[in-house]
């Protein structure tokens, strides 16, 4: 006997149904009722898809379930971008275990073509976007801005209030301070895919430079019509120090590089144990971190201290040019041994796995 799904056979039962009503217009009546039940049936299943992925990222986020990918401590990042970038892993990790053939393929040549997945997980990503309210209006978002801020080829970048953001429905800061919120090209920065977007330039930023950590709220298409990310990250007053920067009479060499490059290197060594590799690039066994340079490097007005932006941090792994010890999992959801009448915060809970 021949087994079908159920949108098989209601896609058989429609085309059969358009030759067979009695009239025309019977016809069209029963046809319109099929078409209905096929689309809610569609929808339903669709809904209850995300309504699990995000049960299991509460979980993850009260700490009753772990995402195995990067290390602990860039799960920890992963969390403190929030349940829509957890979410987004799920999805996308669900998908790389079903194709783990062709993403290791394009994983060793570097080739995000190969078996489409670029493309695919975009449409996985847009999909879900536009199912749960995660997808996002570019031209909203910039319309609706305090201001624009200077933007690279990477990302456009708004100023926002709670105002603001309450006005496009979008998540709210904890107090009234300004955010920035930004429409980033996850390609620019040498990222392959959205999935590896998520891991490093998210989720390992987030642990490294927990200050200006980075919220996914969502996806839209840029203005250039490409598939975008819409982060939120906390609103730095200070300056770059490349404003700090005092050049000679013919404007071509500043006289102080060296001082400001070994206050950089004193503070990556001291917090992260990152030392200087080449220019631009700090590593340690664990890690690599790319792009530090002197506009992506604040300093606070208030404090004086130094803040990160839109570095490019990833795993420093066997296979990389410093050859590393850490390494990128496959992609895994576990239970954590937490008793199950233990409530804890997640913060709480980030500090019981530390101590364990």
């Amino acid at each position: 006997m021949e087994t079908v799904s159920i949108f098989d056979w209601l896609e058989k039962s429609k085309k059969t149904i358009l030759v067979s009503g009695s009239s025309k217009v019977k016809s069209h009546y029963r046809t319109i009722e099929v078409s209905d039940k096929i689309d809610e049936q569609k929808n339903k299943t669709k809904n209850n898809k995300y309504e699990q992925i995000r049960r299991i990222s509460s979980d993850i986020i009260e700490g009753r379930k772990s995402i195995i990918r990067l290390d602990e401590r860039g799960e920890e990042g992963r969390i403190y971008a929030g349940g829509t970038a957890i979410e987004a892993t799920c999805i996308l990790g669900e998908y790389r275990r079903a194709a783990s053939a062709l993403y290791r393929e394009s994983e060793e040549k570097r080739d995000p073509t190969i078996g489409n997945l670029e493309s695919k997980e975009e449409q996985l990503l847009t999909n879900y976007a536009k199912v749960e309210g995660k997808w996002y209006n570019y031209n909203e978002i910039k319309d609706n801005t305090i201001k624009q801020l200077n933007s690279g080829t990477e990302a456009d970048v708004f100023v926002y209030n709670n105002e603001r953001l309450r006005k496009l429905g979008l998540p709210l800061n904890s107090d009234d301070s300004k955010c920035v919120v930004k429409i980033v090209d996850y390609r620019v920065g040498g990222s392959l895919l959205p999935s590896e977007y998520i891991d490093n330039r998210i989720a390992l930023y987030n642990s490294l430079f927990p200050e200006t950590k980075y919220e996914l709220l969502g996806f839209t298409k840029n203005k250039d019509g490409d598939f975008a990310f819409v982060l939120k990250q906390s609103y730095i007053k200070g300056h770059e120090l490349e404003d700090e920067l005092i050049y000679d009479e013919d404007d071509d060499y500043a006289e102080n590089t060296d001082e400001l490059e070994d206050e950089i290197i004193d503070w990556l060594d001291t917090n992260l144990g990152l030392k200087w590799k080449r220019s631009g690039t700090y590593i340690n066994d664990d890690y690599i971190i790319d792009d530090v340079n002197f506009s992506n490097v604040i300093r606070q007005n208030k404090t004086n201290k130094l803040v990160f932006i839109d570095v490019i941090p990833r795993l420093n792994t066997s296979n990389s040019d410093f050859k590393g010890t850490n390494h990128y999992r496959e992609f895994d959801i576990v239970d954590n041994e937490i008793k199950k009448s233990e409530t804890v915060t997640i913060f709480e809970y980030l500090r019981i796995k530390r101590k364990l």
